[in-house]
C-alpha cells in the first residue's frame, strides 16, 4: 500500500491530479487495501475549509493549496 501511495504523491507533485486519483483508486480496489484519508484544514477569508488529501474538487482548491504551500515554506 505504501508503494501505491508514493506512486500517487509523486503524480499529485508533478500536477498530474486525474492520474493520481485514478491511480490511486484502481490499485487500491485492486489490491483490496483499506487507505486512511488525511485531512488538511486551512483558514480563507475568515472560514475554515477541511480538505482530504490530494483532493482539488472543491472550488476554491488552488487558492487552498497556494495557502498551504506558503505555509510549508515557512516551516
Amino acid at each position: 500500500a505504501a508503494g501505491v501511495i508514493l506512486l500517487s504523491n509523486i503524480y499529485s507533485s508533478l500536477g498530474k491530479y486525474e492520474e493520481a486519483k485514478n491511480f490511486r483508486s484502481n490499485q487500491i480496489e485492486e489490491l483490496r487495501v483499506k487507505v486512511k484519508v488525511g485531512l488538511s484544514w486551512t483558514e480563507i477569508k475568515g472560514h475554515i475549509v477541511q480538505l482530504k488529501a490530494h483532493d482539488h474538487s472543491h472550488p476554491q482548491s488552488t487558492e487552498i493549496y497556494a495557502k498551504i504551500d506558503r505555509l510549508k515554506s515557512k516551516a
